[in-house]
């Protein structure tokens, strides 16, 4: 009922379960025809070629280590949720050296590696592309990340390999 009374075009078909269209050229699509996903074979087994990340453990420790265990942008300190991140990502360099990597909240290392967000290679100020303008990101943008306790920069040339790919 609150679809047709905030879309006059719609209607209710005459099973009153569906809804029609009798104006437009939209396709209406009957909730029952949308299906659950099958479930998965519990046995079935694919066999991948996996890159080992031998260094993976102690590069976090690092990290959490020089960032005093803490998101380089939210400041965030629940451990539980803090990523050690990559600049020069693992799959293409196989690099752990700390300065390659920066300590991110979850969500915020999602958006790093989708390259909506980015850090200035010289400054180190966080730049949020203008497609999160209307969300919560956008608070970080034009601040400064936290630096590390070593003095220390994060590698400036993986940084810019990253800014070449941001999304403003």
């Amino acid at each position: 009922v609150t679809l047709v009374e905030l879309l006059p075009f719609l209607d209710w078909d005459e099973s009153g379960r569906s809804i029609v269209n009798n104006h437009l050229d939209i396709e209406i699509i009957h909730v029952s025809d949308i299906r659950e996903a099958i479930n998965d074979d519990p046995n079935s087994r694919i066999v991948a070629m996996v890159r080992q990340r031998k260094g993976q453990k102690k590069f976090r420790a690092k990290l959490l280590q020089v960032y005093k265990n803490e998101c380089v942008i939210s400041n965030c300190k629940i451990k539980e949720v803090l990523h050690a991140c990559h600049i020069n990502p693992h799959c293409n360099s196989g690099i752990n050296l700390s300065i390659n990597g920066l300590v991110l909240r979850s969500d915020l290392h999602d958006l790093f590696d989708q390259n909506l967000i980015a850090i200035t290679p010289d400054e180190l100020i966080i730049k949020v592309s203008s497609r999160l303008i209307d969300t919560d990101y956008h608070m970080f943008h034009n601040k400064r990340i936290k630096m590390r306790i070593d003095d220390n920069r994060p590698n400036e040339e993986s940084l810019m390999q990253r800014w070449r790919n941001f999304i403003s």
